[in-house]
């Protein structure tokens, strides 16, 4: 009977701005592999430098290490870079954790910008049946159309069915997609609900 194959050695990816390496918990990048979403842990100083480079340098470099005995086979590989596009307003947060070790993540600034018909939406894998009504929050904030809380299943429906939603790659426990559309466009589709009675106003 053949013994059992060593169990393939652990692998780890890694945030690195100028020698600040930390520990890559997620993140999420759109088709033009531009960071939205960045959740990092290690050192204090370390996540901080590392956050914090990414918003004034706009770029790190992802790297993996394994968990390897072997000296003769390499424990680093270069797997790419994170760029943060200049028009990406972004917020960061971090907190210390009980073992003195911190968490931090870098994510789309909520708030409406000078393009109001364009942001992204993060949020955990967990909350993904949050979502239709997170984009309907968003929108709302962002536009004059008349919105009711109750459509927002049919908003998401309109939004997948015109490509209005880029779903965001990644790895990690986090959900992501950005999102651009046409106020004109979706006051026509409102107006057509509402006309067939698709969607009423209770």
């Amino acid at each position: 009977m053949p013994s059992p194959s060593p169990a393939a050695p652990s692998a780890f990816l890694y945030a690195d701005h100028e020698g600040a390496v930390a520990l890559v918990h997620a993140y999420r990048i759109n088709g033009q592999d531009e960071v939205r979403f960045l959740s990092v842990g290690g050192a204090a100083e370390v996540v901080k430098a590392v956050l914090s480079g990414l918003r004034i340098s706009r770029t790190l470099t992802l790297i993996e290490r394994t968990e390897e005995s072997d000296p003769r086979r390499p424990s680093r590989r270069l797997v790419g870079s994170l760029m943060l596009a200049g028009d990406s307003p972004t917020r960061q947060l971090i907190r210390r954790l009980p073992c003195g070790a911190a968490h931090g993540i870098l994510y789309p600034d909520p708030a409406p910008t000078e393009t109001p018909q364009q942001f992204s939406l993060i949020l955990p894998e967990s909350q993904r049946s949050n979502a239709p009504r997170l984009l309907l929050r968003y929108i709302d904030h962002r536009t004059t159309l008349p919105l009711h809380a109750s459509w927002a299943d049919w908003l998401w429906r309109l939004f997948d069915e015109e490509a209005y939603l880029e779903p965001l790659e990644g790895t990690g426990s986090w959900i992501g997609w950005d999102v651009r559309w046409s106020d004109a466009t979706l006051r026509d589709r409102l107006s057509q609900a509402i006309r067939k009675r698709v969607l009423t106003v209770a």
